[in-house]
């Protein structure tokens, strides 16, 4: 016979530590906020809104709840989501002291408002101001029957109901839209929205008109085979953009939806890239392109703050500047504001054929005409012949190096904190245009001087 073994001891692993959170004060150093008895309840959340520091406590009791897919919590009927609220001057005043407020509903944070929260209880539902030292509760509106839990979309409030709807409202309550739970609802640029059914790999879509006016509403298949799409809608080119990468793209025309390009996907037929207000990574900021940008920075077709360059250059006293999106900016002076020329998708950089200026292509090809005006031609005799890039300029521009103020070959100096694109010496400037995924950097020959650092010399074979 063989002796029974004695039953392994299984080690419990050690609970994990309650979370800790840290204060940075503005000289760097770091304190922690005792928040271990906060944090230590159901669903927490940590988040920062305008001047205040919103923790959400939790629910009183574990069980009964869920998350939504936006990360929003959903509580069940009868229990109360505990909300601690402290002013950050106060924090750093004093790591100790207590919420200067507190409130019991559960909330969501704004998509391009940082400084406010959507709460509701019931049917009713607030915006809660949280810009300065004291918070202000105003009433938004009232649903006929409560929500299960709100999402802040960029076009409105999002509720989500028991009886699987979800209804788009604006703040003054005007209903939007609705639909079932079984389409997710996005919006890029009012008043479209985009509902998408199915998994992402096999994912449908469908086309939606908002409005507060049901007669104004409309909605409409958007003809595609299932498939991943990323999908965008630019309302200021009556154009919809989508694309399956590494497959294909597509153009369609807004609202209609009829096709204006069907493209398989090729180095020499690359997707365009939309105009789009980039992506939130939190309520205070989104990233657009090279930019991180305050969230309710109003979009201007214009605005310098928006720009993504790809290429600029100077025709006669103009300034023309093209973005990663295609768009094509004008300056008719120095200092002068720029303005919207044109669109060219398919175009990478400036260039020319003889005397003449044209975008060209990733291949340089000529893809743009630039006629007299200026103005931007894609209908013209000689499309898709072979460019030239632009002449060196005063400065012998060649990639990233150039001529030294003192003679001999210089090389743009890394420490400067900026990395070109393109650099452009053009005849009739002294002085060198540097454009960088953010901006365009106009330097007269005394700054020149200073973003110039002595060539480095290819490392010897061995």
């Amino acid at each position: 016979t063989v002796p029974p073994t004695a039953p392994a001891k299984v080690r419990r692993p050690p609970p994990p530590p309650p979370p800790s959170v840290l204060l940075v004060k503005p000289d760097g150093s770091t304190v922690e906020i005792n928040l271990s008895g906060v944090l230590t309840r159901s669903y927490p959340r940590i988040d920062t809104v305008g001047r205040w520091l919103v923790v959400g406590a939790g629910l009183s009791q574990s069980s009964g709840v869920e998350t939504d897919p936006f990360g929003n919590l959903v509580p069940v009927a009868g229990q109360t989501y505990n909300v601690l609220c402290w002013r950050w001057k106060d924090l750093l005043a004093d790591p100790t002291a207590p919420p200067a407020f507190k409130f019991t509903k559960p909330y969501t944070l704004r998509a391009n408002t940082p400084n406010q929260v959507v709460c509701w209880q019931g049917p009713a539902v607030a915006m809660l101001d949280l810009s300065g030292d004291e918070p202000v509760e105003r009433p938004l509106f009232t649903t006929p029957s409560g929500p299960e839990y709100i999402s802040d979309l960029a076009g409105g409030l999002l509720l989500h109901f028991d009886d699987n709807r979800q209804v788009l409202y604006d703040d003054q309550g005007h209903q939007l839209w609705s639909g079932d739970e079984d389409g997710e609802l996005t919006v890029q640029a009012m008043p479209w929205g985009l509902v998408g059914h199915g998994p992402y790999a096999t994912r449908t879509y469908e086309l939606v008109r908002l409005d507060a006016d049901p007669a104004h509403r409309a909605s409409q298949k958007v003809p595609l085979p299932p498939g991943p799409w990323d999908i965008a809608i630019e309302p200021a080119r009556e154009r919809v953009i989508a694309i399956n990468s590494g497959v294909s793209w597509s153009e369609l025309e807004l609202p209609s939806l009829k096709a204006r390009r069907n493209v398989q996907w090729s180095a020499a037929s690359p997707a365009p890239e939309p105009q789009t207000l980039g992506y939130a990574i939190s309520p205070r900021f989104r990233v657009r392109q090279a930019r991180l940008l305050p969230s309710d920075l109003p979009d201007s077709e214009d605005a310098p703050a928006h720009w993504s360059p790809r290429d600029a250059c100077h025709v006669g006293q103009a300034l023309l500047v093209l973005e990663q999106s295609g768009r094509v900016l004008i300056s008719a002076k120095r200092k002068g504001p720029f303005q919207l020329l044109g669109y060219s998708d398919t175009a990478a950089v400036f260039g020319q054929r003889g005397p003449e200026p044209f975008l060209l292509d990733a291949e340089d090809r000529l893809v743009t005409a630039i006629v007299p005006g200026p103005a931007l031609l894609e209908d013209f005799t000689g499309r898709l012949l072979a460019g030239e890039p632009l002449p060196p300029g005063p400065l012998k521009v060649s990639g990233l190096t150039f001529a030294g103020p003192h003679g001999g070959v210089v090389a743009w100096e890394g420490k400067v904190g900026f990395s070109p694109r393109h650099l452009r010496s053009q005849a009739g400037s002294p002085g060198l245009l540097v454009v960088t995924d953010s901006l365009l950097i106009d330097l007269d020959p005394a700054a020149v001087r200073v973003v110039s650092a002595p060539e480095r010399p290819a490392p010897a074979l061995r």
